[in-house]
C-alpha cells in the first residue's frame, strides 16, 4: 500500500511539472497594439522568458495570481506575465516559444497586424459600434495612443434609427390625408346636370415604382381611389385624384386635376367611361364629360 501510495504521488507530482499552458499570445490568435504575454505553470524550476521566432529571450515574471488554476494546480500563484509592444514584430505569422530555466514547455503560432510602425503617434478616431457587443447595444470606441489600441468609452441601448428623409412628393400627398367632400358641377357641359356632392377618405401614402400614391376609398362604394403629384412643374394643377364609380351597369371614372390651398382644393374634373373596376381601365378616348368642383376638408 505505501509503494502504491508513492508511485501515485510521484505521478502527480510529474502531471503538476508538465501542466501549463501559454494564453497569451494563443494559436491562432490576432494581435496589435500594446498588451501582455501571459500564461501558467503549477510548477517552477527557474526564470521564465519567451522567445518570437527563435530571437532573444524576453524575460517573464512568475508568481502572479491565476485563481482559475487553483484546481489543477492545488494553488493560484502560478501565473507568468509581461508586457508587450507587439509592434516590435513585423506584420505576418510568428511563433512564441516560453521556457522553464531554458527548458521549452509550451509554444504558439500567432499573427501580428501594426499600423506600419512600432509606435503610431499623432492618431486620434473614435467609432460607434452598432449591435455590439449584442442587439439593442452600441458601443463608441476611442484610439488611445498609450495603449495603441481602440479602447471602450461607453456603451448604450440602440435607439430607433431615424426615418427616412420625406421627399416633396411625400410631402404635398401627405397633406391630402383626411376626409374631404367635394361638390362637383357638370353644368357648363349640359345644363341639365345639377351639382352633386361626393366623399372621399385619402388614408395612406404607398410607394411604388413609378412613384409615390396617395391611398384612399369612395364610403359609398368602398372602391379604391388613387391620387398622385405631377412630375412637371408647368403644370397648373399638380394634383391628380381618380375614382372609379359603377351605376346602370357601367363603369364610370372620375378624374380631378386640382391645386390645394390648406383645408380646400379646386380643379376640374373629367367624367370618363371605364372598361372596369381598375383605375387603369378608365378611357378618355371613350366621351368623357368637363366640369369643375371645390373639395373641403372635414375637420
Amino acid at each position: 500500500m505505501h509503494t502504491s501510495l508513492m508511485v501515485m504521488a510521484s505521478l502527480f507530482l510529474a502531471s503538476l511539472s508538465h501542466a501549463a499552458m501559454l494564453g497569451i499570445p494563443s494559436n491562432g490568435a490576432t494581435l496589435s497594439g500594446i498588451g501582455v504575454i501571459s500564461g501558467w505553470k503549477c510548477q517552477a524550476n527557474g526564470p521564465f522568458t519567451v522567445r518570437f521566432d527563435g530571437g532573444p529571450p524576453v524575460p517573464l515574471v512568475y508568481g502572479s495570481e491565476r485563481p482559475d488554476t487553483h484546481g489543477v494546480c492545488g494553488d493560484a500563484n502560478n501565473g507568468f506575465v509581461a508586457i508587450w509592444n507587439w509592434g516590435r514584430l513585423d506584420d505576418g505569422r510568428h511563433t512564441a516559444v516560453v521556457y522553464d530555466n531554458g527548458v521549452e514547455f509550451d509554444r504558439s503560432n500567432f499573427t501580428v497586424a501594426t499600423l506600419g510602425e512600432e509606435f503610431a503617434r499623432g492618431l486620434s478616431g473614435t467609432y460607434e459600434l452598432l449591435d455590439f457587443p449584442r442587439v439593442g447595444i452600441n458601443t463608441t470606441i476611442q484610439w488611445t495612443e498609450s495603449t495603441q489600441h481602440f479602447e471602450t468609452t461607453e456603451t448604450t441601448s440602440a435607439s430607433t434609427p431615424p426615418p427616412e428623409p420625406i421627399s416633396v412628393e411625400e410631402q404635398q400627398l401627405q397633406g391630402l390625408i383626411g376626409t374631404w367632400t367635394f361638390t362637383v358641377d357638370f353644368s357648363a357641359a349640359d345644363s341639365r346636370l345639377q351639382p352633386q356632392t361626393r366623399q372621399y377618405r385619402i388614408e395612406s401614402l404607398h410607394k411604388t415604382d413609378a412613384g409615390v400614391l396617395a391611398v384612399g376609398t369612395d364610403p359609398v362604394d368602398n372602391s379604391t381611389l388613387l391620387a398622385t403629384v405631377s412630375d412637371s412643374s408647368e403644370d397648373a394643377f399638380p394634383f391628380f385624384l381618380a375614382d372609379v364609380d359603377f351605376f346602370e351597369g357601367q363603369y364610370f371614372c372620375y378624374w380631378y386635376s386640382f391645386y390645394q390651398t390648406g383645408n380646400e382644393i379646386e380643379g376640374y374634373v373629367m367624367f370618363l367611361y371605364a372598361h372596369g373596376p381598375e383605375i387603369s381601365q378608365c378611357d378618355p378616348e371613350q366621351g368623357s364629360v368637363f366640369g369643375q368642383f371645390t373639395g373641403v376638408r372635414q375637420e
